[in-house]
């Protein structure tokens, strides 16, 4: 299982939500801030079990 780790005292509203998940979790550029486009870069992260 891979395991990846936010600081959730850094999430204080949704752009420091997206921000902070682009960042740490090396998503595209093209990604697009929004909860439809979050789902869809976790979901390709890995082939494995995730946990979040």
């Amino acid at each position: 299982m891979t395991t990846l780790k936010i600081d959730g005292k850094k999430l204080t509203d949704w752009n420091s939500f997206h921000s902070e998940f682009k960042s740490k979790l090396n998503f595209p550029d093209y990604y697009g801030e929004n909860m439809d486009a979050w789902i869809d870069c976790v979901d390709e992260l890995t082939e494995k079990p995730t946990l979040l």
